[in-house]
């Protein structure tokens, strides 16, 4: 049977059924692709990307570098193809910053989702103010290309790996903010 499903996806895509993945931004108007969905893998651009983007409906700024970022309950998100062009990563870093004392807590989360999960790869570091950062990264070979269904896949499920790896920190951390501190992450 997954055959015939296979074999007739791939009919619908060769005689170009697919016109476009309807989608609704945040006023709940219908938006769709500029272009119909292609299933040939292309090279991955930023300008691929963009679009993409915009056709899921997230909001976005381009940095000076022509990386792309927004932020997502507060924490930072960043979306970027390495110096070669052969990796797309999509970065999340943890708005708070937690106090160095919760080092091995926080640790042991990180290890723990690496061990369990594919995406994304977690780890921290420890600046030099005693602040810990935490950082989330979905790296994607594109070396070869991507299809638009893959593309779109790839940023998805970079991005919605690392919202749920934060509010898994959260429920670890009820007390996110850290206290008043500006170094810590507080408001």
């Amino acid at each position: 049977m997954a055959w015939f499903w296979r074999s007739r996806r791939d009919k619908e895509n060769r005689e170009g059924a697919d016109e476009g993945v309807p989608v609704a931004d945040n006023a709940g108007k219908i938006k769709k692709f500029k272009k119909p969905i292609s299933s040939i893998p292309e090279a991955v651009t930023n300008t691929r990307i963009r679009e993409t983007l915009e056709a899921i409906g997230l909001y976005f700024l381009t940095d000076p570098d022509g990386d792309l970022y927004f932020r997502i309950d507060g924490s930072s998100y960043y979306i970027f193809l390495d110096n070669q062009g052969s990796t797309l990563v999509t970065r999340g870093i943890w708005y708070p910053r937690a106090p160095v004392h919760t080092r091995m807590k926080l640790a042991r989360i990180a290890n723990s989702r690496n061990e369990r999960a594919y995406w994304p790869t977690c780890s921290l570091r420890v600046d030099d103010s005693g602040g810990i950062t935490l950082l989330a990264d979905t790296a994607v070979p594109v070396s070869d290309g991507l299809s638009d269904r893959q593309l779109r896949q790839c940023l998805e499920c970079g991005i919605n790996s690392t919202v749920n790896y934060f509010r898994e920190l959260e429920d670890a951390f009820p007390e996110t903010r850290f206290g008043d501190d500006p170094l810590m992450g507080g408001d």
